[in-house]
């Protein structure tokens, strides 16, 4: 004869531990996904912050590189050979004597395109090779150039005439790579410049000062949810300043 079965829920006996019901599973396993989420949200957004500081990082090691190389050759502007320079030693007129004076002056600022009162181009002489006489190719000049969108500072190479903008032409170099950098804007202001009177005769020296400020993006940074972008700006004192009588 068959026993009748108690159905009663069995109690736990000392030592033995029951298996988890199905609540306490699924419980237990939308605790564990959210767990999961919340780390690989934190460890996403702290490689996105690493490679947005060195793209960064890289960006303005870049816009830095071309801004010295402006910044080295404008500081050496109107720069004469030592025989000369001897020659305009307590001269102020010195420059009409050496047949100077239609070369050497202040910075040319042109080109205007945007019309915001700064130029996007400089312009100046100095005698590179020291031999005491002006040359076309010793003409200096920094430019901004936009192509198909994307902007580039380059360098004069060669001289050929100035234009009507007060921005030379000729031979023109990039020193800013367009396939990795995108110049959007430089400005070049010289409000700071000053021209005071050095004597009883009314001669003048203008001290120069130049202020550079350029804005430029990192193309392909491989991220389509944000843009690298950055400013940085100089200011450059005229080591050779300009007198006149």
């Amino acid at each position: 004869m068959l026993r009748k079965m108690n159905s009663r829920p069995r109690r736990s006996l000392p030592g033995r531990q029951l298996g988890m019901s199905l609540t306490e599973l699924l419980v237990a396993t939308v605790i564990s996904l959210v767990s999961s989420s919340a780390m690989i949200m934190l460890m996403s957004n702290t490689f996105g912050s690493t490679s947005r500081t060195i793209a960064m990082t890289g960006l303005t090691q870049k816009m830095r590189a071309s801004m010295q190389i402006i910044s080295r050759d404008l500081r050496r502007a109107n720069y004469l050979s030592p025989l000369d320079a001897r020659t305009c030693f307590a001269n102020v007129d010195c420059l009409a004597d050496l047949g100077f004076a239609g070369n050497i002056g202040t910075i040319v600022i042109g080109n205007d395109s945007d019309g915001d009162g700064f130029g996007e181009c400089l312009s100046f002489w100095l005698d590179r090779d020291q031999s005491s006489s002006f040359e076309a190719t010793e003409m200096g000049a920094y430019r901004l150039n936009i192509n198909g969108g994307i902007g580039s500072i380059e360098m004069l190479r060669s001289f050929t005439s100035m234009g009507a903008d007060n921005c030379p032409t000729g031979t023109w170099v990039a020193i800013t790579d367009p396939e990795v950098v995108n110049v959007e804007s430089f400005e070049v202001d010289n409000t700071d410049s000053y021209t005071e009177v050095i004597s009883s005769v009314g001669s003048t020296q203008t001290v120069q000062k130049i202020r550079l400020l350029m804005a430029a993006s990192l193309r392909n940074n491989g991220a389509a949810n944000f843009t690298i972008r950055r400013e940085i700006e100089d200011q450059i004192n005229i080591r050779n300043n300009f007198t006149a009588l």
